[in-house]
């Protein structure tokens, strides 16, 4: 015979003993401490790792920058004129790099000019470091000067800046003057490779000449001296006339 209380009492109906709501929750609660998974259901805060912030690397590399640029200041400010100089020179030549080809100078490499130089040099009996770093002092970044004349951009060109300007009453020109007299060729679009070339031959024949560099300011400016590497030197007159 069925036992109506005892079933009543498992369906949570006895008046009195138990809910529907109450006991569903004690035989839940039963069933997760037998399976070992107490609190089933149960939703809980999850803790998860605190998560790197995106900018985090942006911030450090620009305190690690602002550090390096500290140190280089504290460092430059205990330097003189000399040491500066140094400094620049090897900014310049840090640039040295096989397709490094400044404004103007249409494709025509460092590595390119350089080379020219050094055989010119040598055919000269110059000492080719000396006319290479006269070079990085002149016209390594442009093939036109970036300096102000007059309040107009200077009219100097090429790999040692040969200075031109239109001759007026009172006035002398440059040594671009004097190039573009004995070439008959323009500076200002002579930057082809053969121009270019022409250039150093010309300049490097008027330095064995005279036996100075000082004409050319970047090269006091970076501590050679005037006579620097041109004992024994002559000049070749291998330019050519346009």
């Amino acid at each position: 015979m069925l036992n109506m209380k005892k079933y009543r009492e498992k369906a949570g109906l006895l008046e009195g003993k138990s809910d529907p709501i109450t006991l569903l929750a004690k035989t839940k609660a039963k069933q997760e401490s037998r399976l070992g998974m107490k609190g089933l259901g149960v939703t809980t805060k999850v803790q998860t790792p605190d998560t790197k912030n995106p900018f985090d690397d942006l911030i450090a590399g620009y305190n690690n920058l602002y550090n390096v640029n500290e140190e280089y200041s504290k460092q430059i400010k205990g330097m003189d004129v000399e040491d500066l100089d140094k400094v620049i020179e090897s900014v310049k030549m840090s640039k040295a790099k096989e397709g490094y080809s400044a404004t103007g100078y249409k494709g025509i490499t460092q590595k390119n000019i350089e080379s020219i130089i050094a055989k010119e040099a040598k055919l000269r009996n110059m000492d080719v470091a000396t006319a290479i770093k006269v070079y990085r002092s002149e016209g390594l970044n442009s093939y036109q000067s970036q300096l102000k004349y007059k309040g107009k951009q200077e009219t100097s060109y090429g790999p040692y800046q040969l200075f031109y300007r239109p001759i007026t009453k009172g006035e002398s020109g440059g040594l671009g003057n004097t190039y573009q007299k004995d070439t008959g060729r323009e500076l200002v679009s002579d930057n082809t490779l053969e121009g270019i070339t022409n250039q150093i031959r010309w300049s490097l024949d008027y330095v064995a000449k005279t036996g100075s560099w000082s004409p050319w300011k970047g090269a006091a400016r970076v501590g050679i001296e005037d006579d620097e590497g041109l004992n024994g030197s002559k000049s070749i007159n291998n330019w050519e006339k346009a």
